[in-house]
């Protein structure tokens, strides 16, 4: 037989629900496909707006039927059967019709759905989007209905985490489909990357900074969304953060839960293995000393006990601090590994509303800061807000730091006094010159992070 045959087989001599018909898939195939006309014949050439195509893993497409040049056509919805199942030229498939009525009708004279189901396709990819619904509203105009979720490329769920995961569909009904990967080296060493099919369609076009939340707890994490020059999106700093102080571990299933509001956009992160992660517990990590002890000392004025191989600085008055203090902060601060920090005790020309000069050390700018005069992202943990702060650097008066309007805001907004310890984190890895700000007060004798 020729490959550009129609291949059918008029089987009106057994029951209805046992039509069937072949089709070798070739020529323009991805775009469209005819049906035979001895298959349509067994309808009196009456065949629905809306074929349900059943998949044999029991996946429903709803595919619209046109007509075109007095053929019966596979259109709006084939494409992504096609796609999903990855059909090439010369692939032969059998198509086996039923049909039921539609229960949603009680007019004698409603029209009947047909379901067609492929007995003989490719088995599916582990991949991609779960199809769209094509329904009927009462006006008879078609409507499509998101998918439930995309699955990144290489992640497989088995039939308790479908189970799971379709319960929490149920439970939140996203109105943007989740998006669901699995936990592998690279994304637990600090970036996960977004496929670029899910982010075209659902994230920012452009670098923006993203709010991460966990289902369970009140904590938030900034991160800045990039915008890979494929289309695909990539999550790092505030990634990390979230994976060590939430306890993420390789193999773990995420689903991303997204929202927006306004421009900002939100992702609530829910773990699936045996919701280990899911409980709110303090992450082990908090009770190891990960970080160096007095290292580094600055200017205010310097000192010189300095460890070139550390990237944590202090100030005069913050070297005063013991090791059970700085144990105290850090152990709340949760820095993420390899970021520079610098930990300062507020003075009164720190935060006067006047006059005030919050500097850095010389090798701590020298180091990790441009050598001029520029613009720095200020954060506060579990905010929103986001603070632009002039950062001002002058090479023959040695001095580089916060000063003027901008740093005043920052300190009243946040109610910044003399006393307080601040840590600077410097975040690594984002395209914008960005600090994470920890504050501290002191509280019947013990340091306590401020919100």
């Amino acid at each position: 037989m020729a490959p550009d045959q129609d291949y059918d087989q008029d089987n009106s001599h057994v029951d209805d629900t046992q039509k069937y018909f072949f089709k070798c898939m070739v020529g323009d195939f991805p775009e469209k496909m005819a049906i035979p006309q001895k298959f349509v014949d067994n309808f009196n050439g009456h065949i629905s707006e809306v074929i349900k195509l059943e998949a044999p893993d029991g996946n429903i497409y709803n595919i619209q039927a046109i007509r075109d040049l007095n053929k019966i056509v596979l259109g709006s919805g084939w494409g992504v059967f096609v796609s999903f199942y990855k059909l090439k030229a010369g692939y032969f498939l059998v198509f086996r019709e039923t049909r039921r009525r539609d229960c949603g009708s009680h007019d004698n004279n409603s029209r009947k759905t047909k379901k067609m189901t492929p007995v003989d396709s490719p088995s599916p990819r582990s991949e991609g989007v779960t199809s769209p619904e094509v329904t009927m509203n009462s006006a008879g105009l078609r409507e499509i209905t998101e998918p439930h979720y995309v699955l990144a490329t290489g992640c497989n769920l088995t039939t308790a985490q479908k189970a799971e995961v379709d319960a929490l569909v149920k439970k939140v009904r996203p109105v943007i489909p989740f998006y669901i990967t699995a936990m592998n080296k690279t994304s637990m060493s600090g970036s996960l990357v977004i496929c670029k099919d899910y982010a075209a369609k659902y994230l920012p076009h452009e670098e923006q900074f993203i709010t991460l939340c966990h289902p369970h707890k009140s904590n938030i994490w900034v991160d800045n969304l990039k915008v890979i020059t494929d289309g695909s999106c990539m999550l790092s700093v505030g990634w990390s953060c979230f994976v060590l102080h939430n306890e993420l571990r390789e193999s773990d299933i995420c689903l991303f839960e997204v929202s927006k509001n306004d421009g900002e956009v939100t992702m609530v992160v829910h773990s699936l293995e045996g919701g280990h992660h899911l409980q709110g517990k303090e992450p082990e990590s908090q009770n190891k000393c990960s970080y160096p002890v007095k290292v580094e000392v600055t200017e205010e004025e310097e000192s010189d006990k300095e460890h070139a191989e550390s990237s944590y600085y202090y100030s005069r008055y913050a070297y005063d601090l013991t090791g059970e203090e700085q144990e105290e902060i850090f152990r709340s601060a949760l820095i993420q590994q390899g970021n520079p920090v610098y930990v300062a005790v507020l003075q009164e020309n720190h935060v006067s509303s006047r006059n005030n000069l919050l500097t850095f050390p010389r090798e701590f700018a020298a180091k990790h800061l441009a050598e001029r005069s520029h613009d720095i992202l200020l954060l506060r943990p579990n905010r929103r807000e986001k603070w632009c702060v002039r950062y001002y650097y002058h090479s023959m008066m040695r001095i580089q730091g916060f000063s003027y309007r901008s740093w005043t805001k920052f300190v009243s907004d946040n109610g910044l006094q003399e006393g307080h310890v601040c840590v600077f984190e410097l975040m690594k890895g984002v395209c914008e010159a960005t600090m994470m700000v920890h504050v501290f007060r002191k509280f019947n004798g013990r340091f306590v992070l401020l919100d």
